[in-house]
């Protein structure tokens, strides 16, 4: 220990090599291409491979494939870059996902790139001496590249686990956002690209968490700042020219028809909000605020579908709470909040981001994230950590008010019920003024500009869209 009480080491032993980093890049930056262009870089480059290396990677056969690992949805993206920006066979890329996986370390002798998932790596990984038993575990990679490496963030979940067992020469971890809900966040990412001594999560807890938590903030940051000089590249926005950002707002109108169906949800929906501010009881203002979700989701679906929508909410919902009805609308009630609310966990107030809940896998958790009836929200992890020490998840009212396991991957996240699209719409009925408009611009703009368009219920306006053409 110095004066100061700052704790002090040294070792007689050079540290292992280290190569890559963190590219935390805003978006726009071409992340994807700067990899890209690395690969590309040093294809022909003799590597390093034994100098000071681990013991535990000797005994593994080097090849010279980068792995790539990636959210599902970012395979086509990947591959669209690839071809779009080199060289036609220059770089040799497959996928391992699927049904196209790698079957030996033969199959790995010209390939230069190679795409798998999180939960490919995830379901390949088995702890211990079976790892050998998947094929990206049997060798060192040349370099590995986590896209979305945020996705990591949790280092105790299987995920990360496994991400950090595959063995590389050099591992970069590519995201936009380092530390999206805390410092222990970054810690995960040191713990993959294992710069020493940042390899074990405890050196950074010491080092930066623990004198934040202490109250010693401007000796963290100053910390935090030295080690992400060294370790992080975030350039500015300034630092490339990117054309301004333009937001045109399209003002649709109603159908006379739409505005009056419109202007009857919205005063059913008002009704229910006058009926929630006058009672008293947290249980019986989370019933009645979940039929005003069910409201307001009606007004944004009719503003999507126009007369296509048939809304099932003429009747509020039942507001009983009894456990095993809470257990069958839990999921509903949870995804109608996700999508009007920024969800926070109770226990330690990490926002559930979009996307987390786009790429999340339920076979991730060991343990399910919880939703109570006054819609309360206990992440997984939280879950878990609460069930080691024998302890349930509660929301604080008394009497406890029934809770229920729920699902927070996208694929889960339900899509709302409350339309009836007839296979054949009748006649009478066009497409929704909304919809109208959009297929009106996207038939003006020219040829060779692209168009990203995002929506939220997606199957119904697609179905209505061709069944209506």
């Amino acid at each position: 220990m110095d004066r100061c009480g700052h704790e002090q080491w040294k070792s007689n032993e050079e540290p292992l090599n280290f190569f890559g980093g963190i590219i935390a890049d805003p978006m726009g930056f071409g992340k994807t291409l700067t990899m890209i262009s690395l690969v590309a870089m040093d294809k022909e480059r003799e590597e390093l491979s034994n100098v000071n290396i681990d013991e535990t990677e000797a005994h593994k056969p080097d090849v010279t494939a980068t792995l790539v690992i990636i959210p599902p949805p970012l395979i086509g993206s990947w591959e669209e870059q690839l071809s779009d920006h080199v060289v036609e066979g220059q770089l040799v890329y497959r996928r391992h996902h699927g049904k196209n996986r790698i079957a030996g370390i033969q199959d790995l002798a010209s390939v230069n790139i190679v795409l798998t998932t999180y939960h490919t790596v995830s379901a390949d990984w088995k702890p211990g001496p079976g790892l050998a038993h998947s094929p990206i575990f049997a060798v060192r990679w040349k370099r590995l590249i986590l896209d979305e490496a945020h996705f990591i963030r949790n280092g105790n979940s299987r995920m990360a686990r496994a991400v950090c067992d595959l063995e590389a020469i050099s591992r970069w971890a590519v995201t936009g956002t380092p530390i999206q809900n805390r410092l222990g966040d970054l810690a995960s990412l040191l713990k993959f690209i294992r710069p020493y001594p940042y390899t074990d999560p405890k050196k950074f807890d010491a080092d930066v968490s623990q004198p934040w938590k202490s109250g010693k903030d401007e000796e963290a940051v100053n910390r935090l700042k030295r080690l992400s000089a060294c370790l992080l590249l975030r350039r500015p926005k300034g630092a490339i020219d990117l054309p301004a950002r333009r937001d045109l707002q399209r003002p649709v109108c109603f159908s006379q028809e739409e505005r009056e169906t419109y202007e009857r949800i919205r005063q059913q929906t008002t009704i229910s909000i006058d009926e929630a501010s006058g009672t008293d009881t947290a249980r019986s203002r989370s019933l009645i605020y979940v039929n005003v979700l069910q409201r307001i989701e009606s007004l944004r679906l009719f503003c999507n579908l126009g007369l296509h929508y048939r809304s099932k909410l003429s009747k509020p919902s039942s507001a009983s709470t009894e456990p095993e009805q809470w257990s069958a609308k839990a999921q509903r009630m949870f995804s109608l909040q996700r999508q009007i609310n920024l969800i926070l966990c109770t226990q330690c107030s990490s926002a559930l981001g979009l996307t987390d809940t786009f790429f999340d896998d339920a076979s991730n958790h060991p343990e399910s994230a919880q939703f109570t009836s006054c819609l309360q929200f206990t992440c997984s992890d939280c879950v878990s950590r609460r069930h080691q020490s024998g302890k349930a998840v509660t929301c604080g009212c008394k009497p406890p008010c029934p809770v229920a396991p729920v699902s927070t991957s996208a694929v889960d996240l339900e899509e709302v019920e409350d339309v009836v699209c007839p296979s054949g719409p009748p006649a009478f009925l066009s497409l929704p003024s909304k919809i109208e408009a959009l297929l009106e611009d996207l038939k003006e703009a020219p040829g060779d500009v692209k168009w990203q368009v995002s929506i939220f219920y997606q199957n119904h306006l697609i179905r209505l869209i061709v069944t209506v053409n």
